[in-house]
């Protein structure tokens, strides 16, 4: 769980929640089936590097593409440009109960730090459970 997340890891995990791939095939051809998958739904495009080290505004960003792209009242992070491309993403996980604040004040995201794959299962348990997510306030 202490160990960062890459994009392909994250997208593994959202296709396999989605019932596209399984741990049953090769992780080589799994790969493939994953970023068909992510490619298809408007997530990645050529440039995809599946190695790199996915933030917390790419994380809530894939999540809330896989989960449809809802709107949600606007969050109100110091740190998130409202015209970012992750800004709706944000605010629907906020809205959520996926992700809060990440400082004391609860005034900024952070979009930018590297999540690891502990914060990433806590994203997707919160994001798939209603039960586990954060209690949010109106």
């Amino acid at each position: 769980p202490g160990r960062n997340c890459t994009h392909i890891q994250i997208l593994t995990f959202l296709s396999r929640a989605a019932g596209i791939t399984s741990t049953s095939i090769p992780w080589d051809k799994e790969q493939m089936q994953v970023q068909n998958w992510a490619r298809e739904k408007g997530m990645i495009d050529d440039s995809f590097n599946g190695s790199k080290e996915c933030t917390r505004a790419e994380a809530v960003n894939y999540i809330w593409q896989a989960l449809g792209k809802e709107s949600a009242k606007a969050s109100s992070f110091t740190d998130v440009d409202p015209n970012a491309s992750y800004a709706k993403a944000v605010d629907w996980a906020v809205a959520n109960g996926v992700t809060n604040g990440d400082n004391a004040a609860q005034t900024e995201f952070s979009p930018d730090k590297v999540c690891t794959r502990g914060h990433i299962v806590t994203f997707l348990h919160r994001a798939y459970v209603p039960e586990a997510r954060l209690t949010v306030n109106s």
